[in-house]
Formats: C-alpha cells, sequence, structure tokens
C-alpha cells in the first residue's frame, strides 16, 4: 500500500491542488485516518468554519491560504468535515471536479458517494471510513509522516534541510503579479492589452468576504508595485511615462480602499468602489491599447 502521505508535493504552492485530487478521489477519509494515526487523534464531525467552507466549495482546497491550509493539515477532524460538507454545494467546484474524474476512469459514482454520502453507503461504512483504522503499519508510518508534515506546519522546518542559499520562488497568483509575462511581449497594443486582461481578472476573484476582499486588494497593490518596476520596453516613453502615472493613482486608489474596510468593515461599499475602480482602468487600458493599434 502507498500512503497518501508519502505523496505530498515538495512545494507547499502545490498543496492545495494536491488535496483537491485527494477530495476528489474520494481519499480525503484515508489520508486523516493516516495523519490522525501520525497525531493520536480521532476523526469525527466538528463544525467547519464559514469562510473555509465556502472558499473550498466555490474554489476547492487550492483556493485556500497557505496558513489554512496548514490548520486544515494540521486538523485531520477539520479535514474530514471540509471533504463532507464543502463539496456537497450543488453546482459547486467540486461538482465539476467530479465530473472530470469521471471522464478519465469512469469511478463518477463511487466519487459521488465519497464525497455526497448517498444512501448507497450505508451508516456502518460511514461510521467505517470516519473512524482511524490503527493497522501494523502505524508505527513505521509515524516517522515518515510526522516529516512530511514538519515541511507544512513547523516554521523553517522545510529550511534546515534545504542549502543555506536557497532562493525564493514565487508563485504566478494572479492579475498584475503575473507582471513579469509581460516581458516576453514586443508589440505596444498587445503589451497594453495584456495589462488590461491582467486587471480584468479582479472580477473572478473571492471577494466574499471582508477578510477575502483585504487578501484581494492587497493582491492587487502588490501587482500594480510590480507593473511600476518594469521596464516597459515595447512602449514609447510617452506611453510608458502615461502608464506609470495612472499606475500611482490607481495604487492610492487601491491603499485608500482598503484602509476604509479596515477602518468601517464596510465590505459592500469598498467591494462596489473595487469593481469601478478596476472596470475605469481596465477600459482606460483597452482604450491606450487600440491607440496603439492604430499609430
Amino acid at each position: 500500500m502507498k500512503f497518501l502521505t508519502t505523496t505530498l508535493p515538495d512545494d507547499s504552492g502545490d498543496l492545495g491542488y494536491w488535496l483537491d485530487e485527494v477530495v476528489a478521489r474520494g481519499q480525503a477519509a484515508r489520508l486523516a485516518d493516516e495523519l490522525s494515526a501520525v497525531r493520536g487523534t480521532r476523526v469525527g464531525v466538528v463544525e467547519v468554519p464559514a469562510d473555509l467552507k465556502e472558499v473550498v466549495a466555490r474554489q476547492g482546497f487550492s483556493g485556500l491560504a497557505d496558513n489554512q491550509l496548514s490548520t486544515v493539515m494540521a486538523d485531520p477532524k477539520l479535514l474530514t468535515a471540509l471533504a463532507e460538507a464543502a463539496p456537497a454545494s450543488e453546482g459547486s467546484f467540486w461538482t465539476r471536479r467530479v465530473g472530470e474524474e469521471s471522464t478519465f476512469d469512469g469511478r463518477a459514482e463511487r466519487l459521488r458517494a465519497e464525497l455526497f454520502a448517498t444512501d448507497s453507503v450505508t451508516p456502518g461504512q460511514k461510521a467505517e471510513r470516519s473512524r482511524p483504522s490503527f493497522s501494523p503499519w502505524v508505527a513505521s508510518l509515524a516517522t515518515a509522516a510526522v516529516l512530511l508534515l514538519a515541511f507544512y506546519l513547523v516554521p523553517g522546518f522545510r529550511d534546515a534541510f534545504g542549502p543555506a542559499e536557497k532562493p525564493a520562488v514565487a508563485t504566478a497568483g494572479w492579475g498584475w503579479q503575473k507582471a513579469d509575462e509581460l516581458e516576453r511581449i514586443a508589440n505596444p497594443a498587445e503589451y497594453l492589452t495584456r495589462i488590461a486582461d491582467f486587471a480584468h481578472e479582479w472580477s473572478a476573484q473571492d471577494t466574499s468576504t471582508p477578510r477575502a476582499l483585504a487578501d484581494r486588494i492587497a493582491e492587487f497593490r502588490q501587482g500594480c508595485a510590480r507593473l511600476q518596476l518594469l521596464d516597459h520596453k515595447p512602449l514609447s516613453e510617452a506611453q510608458r511615462t502615461d502608464l506609470l502615472a495612472r499606475c500611482q493613482k490607481w495604487a492610492k486608489k487601491f491603499d485608500q480602499n482598503l484602509a476604509e474596510l479596515e477602518t468601517t468593515g464596510d465590505a459592500a461599499k469598498v467591494r462596489a468602489a473595487m469593481t469601478e475602480t478596476v472596470a475605469q482602468l481596465t477600459a482606460v487600458l483597452r482604450d491606450q491599447a487600440a491607440k496603439a493599434r492604430e499609430a
């Protein structure tokens, strides 16, 4: 038997996608058993935080922040509860995910039974799936699993086993956080269009809660800084000057919106202001791209 904990990804940025695959294959209970065996805890039903449940239902575990993923991996009860509760939302990320699994090897019915707790699963079977099985392999698994879990749960543990000068690898992110990709574009019109496309990705982000909204604004602001620090070689001096001037104004608006959210907590108002700003700046960028195309 190949233990799931031995297939944990080396890159912590891939952990969420790995959990999506584990749950979509109906292996969440098995993973929770392994984690429980190592931690000496029982897998049971717990109250799932609303913000975690909503994100996992809409975007999968890959939509969680690093600290949230660490919390899930540290608590097998929470992992089991999320795997059973969040995917049950109709029309969710998981409905599509299970459909994708079925196109590969015809396991749709088995996966739906695992994810949605259908009547085909007897109470005895469900209880058995929720209870960790402390088999003889637990002792040999413990050491390896603890080391693997420490990579995600113990700050600095991963670095202690890596090269002292190992460079940090930034994740691609979304929107202007991917500004480095612009360096491959030589045409001014295409360059400005791509900047507009990146900005438009705001509309696809989760801003459903004040915390999520704050995270998205901060991420957009970070991308704005990256955009301003590029050379923008495809653009003329006039185009470059205009873009940077606009970027500085947009950055101030992002900062103001985040400050207002922190002060008032009025997520609806700030969300509307951000959406309006993004729509305006996207329109400006596309207009500038059209002018560059005509020049």
